[in-house]
């Protein structure tokens, strides 16, 4: 079977799924989950795309991202994947981190832009992590001041 195609579109919004190795769910720490977090929006800054939402879930993490530039979305999501493995990596962590790949999804419209926002804010919810979504510390619901907004 062959692998699909990735299609990279200018100024468009992706929501983006990518999950640890074997589904470890190293994010149970804390500190691992903080820095996934800080590493996120130091991405942000340094590769120039908007974020739009974000979970972190204890063995994934979903985002909505819109590169900008000269980056696609495989090399923001790359960047981001990258740079939390070798900041971990320094903290003695050893081995792989993530899968291989990722999964993303175009969003085509600002309602499934609104619906992504949702499920994300909702998955700790489903998942029985949390009764409210504001109370899952590792969710863009509690990050609301910081993310960007579409021109």
């Amino acid at each position: 079977m062959s692998k699909l195609k990735r299609y990279d579109i200018e100024n468009h919004v992706y929501f983006v799924t990518s999950k640890t190795l074997n589904n470890e769910p190293i994010f149970l720490n804390h500190a691992y989950a903080e820095l996934f977090i800080k590493n996120l929006f130091y991405c942000r800054d340094r590769y120039e795309f908007l974020l739009l939402g974000f979970v972190l879930m204890p063995d994934h993490f979903h985002a909505l991202i819109m590169p900008k530039k000269d980056f696609t979305v495989s090399s923001v999501v790359q960047k981001i994947k990258s740079l939390f493995a070798y900041k971990l990596r320094s903290l003695g962590v050893k081995g792989t981190i993530w899968q291989k790949s990722f999964y993303d999804f175009g969003i085509y419209s600002e309602e499934k832009c609104r619906q992504k926002v949702d499920y994300i804010h909702a998955n700790p919810v489903r998942k029985g992590i949390v009764d409210d979504p504001v109370d899952y510390r590792f969710s863009s619901i509690n990050f609301s001041d910081q993310l960007d907004m579409i021109d």
